[in-house]
């Protein structure tokens, strides 16, 4: 029985015990309900306040009006009213026949449902989302009885009970039945306890079942717009997956961080190893250097005949022992080349370089030797390239062995192009072409590695001389100046050896003729400041590691130069170098050192551009090495001198 049917009996039974419009009227003019009284016709004649308050209209206004609505006694109608400015609401009318003032007429109770309505339609919606969430949802009010659950839910509990039953059921009991599926059957209602009564959101916490399932749990409290806890929801979801892969992944990482340590274990002893190959290599070319210097003078003096006419015979023999020794010797050297180029002890001092006229001048110089094969030997390069910031000797010792390569594996009358030009950016690509016999490309990378020798496409008349180590040399070169070297080349189709070295535009700047000099021994820095102001230069000083890095740093102090001190307190020489070459690599710097055969010398001599300088020094050799940086002092007065560090 609804509400209006609930005064309807109130009114019949006023009605009965009093006279008819006197309780008709007060019953009706105290219903919370709106009540209209209508005549046969659909006539208003009569509404209450709760009426005129539904309608948003005076009784005045409604009086006569037709009701519009068919009337039908003894039934619960839903209807919409449409109120004044346009409004809908929805109410449950009733409506019974009765008499006012002596006619017959219908009573209709209008009880305001719209409110309800609403409720009703955003619970459908969200009992809709909840049983179509894919994680499992149960909400409960404050005594822990069900009020929304979906299917996920049940499943992740294996509840039997059809979910449509379970609404109103006391959750803490069914959770009871559901212990035994849980990893910890004991810490579970505990925990949720805990939570409940607490009444604060938690998200992501763990749940472990007994058969290996994993699931996130969230708690949210429910509360009123005047802070009443009303309840809370629940949510579940399913992890499993996520943490299998979680722990695949981290047993993966595990087995590769164990494999990493292997492999540095591994390449460590193969450093060792090699660095223990390098020392014997370079300690045996050494002594053998002796016997083989005795060997090559005395052949030479047996030719000469410094011991006695030789008969053609001895002279034949004796010629063959100082061509090999010859051959021994050269092979001696480049061992020992590659074995300092590897370790970092060979002197890489870098300068400056024209290097048109550099290739320009050994093209010419080279020329003389191709004309008993009667080979053409050209060299195109343009004019205006930048200099490098290389050591020469080191560039021509490239260029040397790869033009002489290209002479030796070209056929007679064959052609050999030298070329330069700019390539990818502030790159100088230098290229050494032949029509020889060219490389079949799976041999591309074996010749730049050391002792490997190959037998070229129709060569097989040129004898193989030497062990293999002239391109290692040129490709260990090419990477101390940080550059690359590679071959391009097919069967039949000639070769073309390349390499790029980067050209640093920012090393030609104009020179501001500022020096920066850092030593922890006063009397070094006094002696430097004071020889180098007479020459013009503007000097710096700093005594420790940590302020030199904030003077370099600086992008007003535009230094030309920096002589370093290796064995500085605290922030070490080698520490000012690494973070130079990350903010001002263009920089040249000359190493003072009393150590100059310790291991931090050797590890400094990565960074170029950069040499070093053993003492005790004299000053002219100190000036001597600047020229090879800065090619010519300040030509004007010596500057004021900048405040010190």
């Amino acid at each position: 029985m609804n509400l209006g049917q609930t005064w309807v009996q109130a009114l019949r039974q006023a009605m009965r015990r009093k006279p008819q419009r006197t309780s008709l009227h007060d019953v009706i003019s105290k219903n919370p309900d709106g009540i209209l009284i209508v005549d046969p016709g659909g006539a208003v004649l009569y509404c209450n306040l709760a009426a005129e308050v539904l309608f948003w209209r005076k009784a005045e206004e409604l009086k006569g009006k037709i009701f519009g609505l068919p009337l039908v006694a003894d039934k619960t109608t839903e209807v919409e009213l449409l109120i004044s400015g346009g409004g809908v609401r929805t109410v449950e009318m009733y409506v019974v026949e009765t008499e006012w003032e002596g006619q017959s007429a219908f009573l209709a109770s209008l009880h305001d449902i719209t409110e309800r309505k609403h409720i009703e339609k955003n619970l459908a919606l969200f009992s809709s989302l909840i049983a179509h969430m894919p994680a499992g949802v149960l909400v409960e009010n404050e005594k822990r009885e069900i009020l929304s659950v979906n299917e996920e839910f049940c499943s992740i509990f294996s509840i039997i009970k059809p979910r449509e039953e379970l609404i109103g059921d006391d959750w803490s009991d069914i959770a009871k039945q559901c212990l035994p599926r849980l990893a910890d059957a004991k810490a579970f209602p505990r925990r949720v306890d805990e939570i409940v009564k607490a009444q604060k959101v938690v998200t992501n916490e763990e749940i472990e079942f007994a058969d290996g399932r994993c699931f996130e749990r969230d708690y949210s409290p429910i509360f009123t717009r005047n802070d009443e806890f009303v309840g809370h929801m629940w949510q579940y979801r399913d992890i499993t997956e996520r943490k299998f892969a979680m722990k695949k992944i981290e047993f993966q990482k595990n087995e590769l961080d164990k494999a990493n340590r292997e492999l540095k274990k591994k390449n460590d002893e193969l450093e060792r190893l090699s660095q223990v190959k390098s020392t014997f290599v370079s300690k045996v070319s050494h002594e053998l250097r002796t016997p083989l210097t005795v060997i090559m003078s005395s052949s030479n003096n047996l030719l000469d005949g410094a011991y006695g006419a030789l008969s053609e015979p001895q002279k034949k023999w004796v010629g063959r022992i100082f061509h090999h020794a010859i051959r021994l010797q050269e092979m001696l050297s480049d061992i020992l080349d590659l074995s300092k180029l590897e370790s970092g002890t060979a002197d890489m001092r870098c300068e400056q370089l024209n290097i048109e006229k550099l290739i320009k001048t050994l093209v010419v110089n080279m020329q003389m030797l191709t004309g008993a094969r009667k080979q053409s030997l050209t060299c195109e390069v343009p004019e205006g390239l930048p200099a490098l910031w290389a050591y020469p000797g080191r560039i021509e010792q490239i260029l040397t062995n790869l033009i002489t390569n290209a002479m030796k594996y070209t056929q007679e009358g064959g052609a050999i192009s030298v070329s330069a030009h700019m390539a990818d950016g502030d790159n100088l690509q230098v290229t050494i072409a032949d029509n020889g016999p060219g490389i079949a490309p799976e041999h591309h990378k074996a010749i730049f590695e050391r002792f490997t020798q190959i037998h070229r496409e129709g060569d097989d008349k040129i004898p193989m001389k030497g062990i293999g180590l002239g391109l290692a040399i040129c490709k260990e070169i090419v990477a101390q100046h940080r550059g690359r070297i590679w071959v391009e080349s097919e069967p039949g189709k000639g070769s073309r050896f390349i390499f790029q070295i980067p050209v640093d535009l920012r090393t030609f700047r104009p020179l501001s003729n500022h020096i920066l000099v850092v030593d922890d021994e006063e009397d070094i820095c006094d002696l430097l400041k004071m020889t180098l102001t007479r020459k013009g230069y503007q000097v710096s000083v700093s005594q420790n590691g940590k302020e030199a890095i904030e003077l370099i740093s600086n992008k007003d102090n535009p230094y030309d130069l920096i002589f370093l001190d290796l064995m500085l307190p605290g922030t070490s020489g080698l520490d000012v170098i690494k973070s130079t070459r990350k903010v001002r690599p263009e920089i040249p710097i000359i190493i003072i050192t009393a150590y100059p055969n310790s291991d931090i010398l050797f590890k400094s001599m990565e960074h170029a551009p950069l040499t070093f300088i053993a003492k005790p020094f004299k000053l002219d050799h100190i000036l001597e090495t600047m020229k090879r940086f800065l090619p010519k002092e300040p030509s004007a007065a010596p500057p004021e001198e900048r405040k010190t560090a």
